[in-house]
């Protein structure tokens, strides 16, 4: 027995001692931080300081700096998981119209039909492998956490067509005794009486408005028309809702906020774009938060949009290169702008940028490279990284872009700061892979 316990303790006494796990120094600069990848099977070590730029907050933006840049998609889906497994996220919203994404909502709660058909419900500049891995992995979720589940939702209103189909046949069927009348009111209103955008997109009645030939008796009778659906469902809200049921009548509303949107983005279009980009941003905001609140109360939401729709401030970008003037297109309140003025503080924004971006849309080439010192991206590049994290406020430091300073930023400028709580970067997004139907 005593020559057993001393060949254990000689045994023992071989065995190497515990290595302790190295702990990893990610910040590099105060508020800069190495990013291990854009692979969704990575660990999330690396993003947690995402996680304390995020902190509490319900709403939780992802920017591109331009659609159909692959990279960009790859790291909204990795951000995304993270945001749902780390930080208790169960909503995605996206800047693509409401209507037709309804059919990728009914794909992330049962999982019927296909991912291909779910995706092709989107804007075509997402039809990206990486958006739909995210669709199935909403799906996957769904199966594996029936009593947690993930919500899908688009906000945009450009969709004008879809609106006056839906209205109609709300009409029809809750009010059939004024539904004629009620219709024919919104007659005048962008996309009306087309079975589909892409016929709208193919007719005169939309050269109408490009070429600014809708006449302001027009837009005003749509608006009469609009208000006079909106008056009927309030006075009638109960018995619609018998007929129909309480999520059509919300539809329904939704729809009046929509083409009343849509009706003066088209108008206003032709003399003012910065005003016709408003008509859409406020009407988007609104949208987006009653949706959440009506589908999802109290639900943390993601929101998948361009920085020009997220960004806190977008109405102080400014200038192109080298030249810091406001041009007649910049200026415009945004998305971000009216959720901020919504929610504070519960909204926070993440701009996405790369210094060599490229892109898969049609004949368009890829955007230029900004080369200007006081650039984002160029700075960012000089610190010989592939992919960095910004904390644009970082807690007892001095920020690695200073708050009251103007950066390029894509081309543009502004205060970074003003626009986004952090910036995710890399130093290049390649082109996204078309999925085609």
């Amino acid at each position: 027995m005593r020559h057993l316990s001393i060949c254990l303790a000689v045994l023992l006494s071989a065995c190497p001692a515990p290595v302790e796990e190295e702990v990893v120094d990610r910040e590099i600069l105060p508020g800069v931080y190495r990013i291990d990848g854009l692979a969704t099977d990575l660990s999330y070590d690396d993003l947690a300081p995402v996680g304390d730029v995020v902190g509490d907050a319900s709403f939780v933006s992802l920017g591109e700096t331009v659609h159909t840049s692959g990279g960009y998609y790859q790291a909204k889906a990795r951000l995304f998981r993270y945001l749902v497994e780390e930080k208790g996220f169960r909503a995605y919203a996206w800047e693509s119209p409401w209507d037709d994404a309804l059919v990728a909502s009914e794909y992330v709660q049962t999982c019927d039909g296909t991912s291909r058909e779910a995706l092709h419900s989107l804007f075509g500049v997402w039809w990206d492998p990486s958006v739909q891995d995210t669709l199935e992995w909403m799906c996957a979720w769904n199966q594996d956490h029936p009593d947690d589940p993930l919500y899908f939702f688009g906000w945009d209103i450009q969709q004008g067509a879809d609106d006056g189909i839906r209205l109609q046949a709300f009409l029809e069927t809750g009010a059939p005794e004024v539904a004629s009348t009620l219709y024919a009111g919104i007659a005048t209103c962008a996309g009306v009486g087309h079975p589909s955008m892409a016929s709208f997109y193919g007719s005169a009645d939309y050269l109408a408005y490009e070429n600014g030939q809708v006449s302001a008796n027009d837009n005003t009778a749509c608006h009469d028309g609009l208000d006079a659906i909106d008056a009927h469902i309030d006075a009638n809200e109960a018995a619609l809702e018998a007929a129909t049921s309480a999520d059509e009548v919300f539809l329904a509303r939704m729809s009046v906020i929509s083409l009343g949107a849509y009706e003066d983005e088209m108008y206003l279009d032709p003399t003012s774009y910065v005003l016709s980009f408003e008509a859409r941003d406020e009407a988007n905001a609104e949208v987006l938060l009653a949706w959440r609140d009506h589908f999802v109360p109290g639900q943390k939401v993601v929101i998948w949009a361009h920085n020009a729709h997220i960004g806190r401030e977008w109405q102080s970008v400014h200038g192109w290169g080298q030249s810091t003037q406001f041009f007649d297109w910049q200026g415009p309140r945004n998305t971000g702008y009216w959720l901020d003025q919504a929610v504070g503080d519960d909204y926070v924004p993440i701009g996405l940028a790369s210094l060599e971006v490229h892109i898969n849309w049609g004949d368009f080439a890829d955007p230029q490279v900004p080369r200007h010192a006081d650039a984002v991206e160029v700075q960012l590049d000089a610190l010989g990284e592939e992919y960095l994290f910004v904390d644009l406020d970082p807690a007892g430091e001095e920020p690695f872009f200073a708050p009251d300073t103007e950066y390029q930023l894509a081309m543009e400028w502004s205060v970074t700061a003003d626009q986004f709580a952090g910036l995710f970067y890399l130093s290049e997004s390649e082109a996204m892979t078309w999925v085609m139907r």
